[in-house]
């Protein structure tokens, strides 16, 4: 009897506090989901302005000014309003839009110009406050975001020409048995 009691406080303080939207942007994420399932990307490909050849290759990603790289097609995608993003991360409305004027945010939008705020934005405004929290100011943080985008960028372009060294060195080291051999075999003739 004591839970019957206690649901509907429950779920009075969610709905009074905003958290339905919460909830709302999973159902229709999950919605998003199972419609893909049943009948296939061609359905959704109009569903937010993109077509499904788009949404497979990311060119409907959200990211921050930052360069955050994607997570595929689920990271990038705004699903969030601006209430809900900022509920998510513990911050103010005016804060994101704050973000957004200096530039180290950069949301999606709807066709009527809602924002729409996706996973990789999330964490970038989780940054922020970070970063906000260890003392620098917004001109700052922008610069931070900017250099850590630089750095995972190299760091990316460092693997790259570290598995190109690999190979030219196993390439390398085949030509130099190819050659010894070469070399035996017209020293024995």
């Amino acid at each position: 009897m004591l839970i019957l009691l206690f649901v509907p406080a429950f779920l009075n303080r969610l709905i009074c506090n905003g958290w339905y939207r919460f909830f709302i942007a999973l159902v229709r994420e999950w919605m998003q989901v199972v419609f893909r399932k049943i009948f296939g990307e061609v359905c959704m490909a109009g569903s937010d302005g993109g077509t499904a050849a788009e949404e497979y290759d990311g060119g409907l990603a959200s990211s921050g000014a930052d360069g955050t790289p994607g997570a595929g097609p689920a990271g990038s995608r705004g699903v969030y309003a601006i209430s809900v993003a900022a509920e998510l991360v513990g911050t103010g409305q005016q804060n994101i839009r704050q973000y957004e004027r200096k530039g180290l945010l950069t949301p999606g939008r709807t066709d009527g110009g809602t924002r729409r705020y996706s996973e990789n934005d999330l964490e970038t405004l989780r940054r922020i406050g970070v970063l906000l929290d260890e003392g620098l100011n917004l001109a700052g943080v922008k610069l931070v975001l900017e250099l850590e985008a630089e750095n995972r960028g190299l760091t990316e372009d460092n693997r790259g020409l570290a598995d190109d060294n690999r190979e030219l060195r196993a390439d390398n080291r085949g030509l130099r048995k190819d050659l010894k051999r070469a070399r035996e075999t017209t020293v024995g003739e």
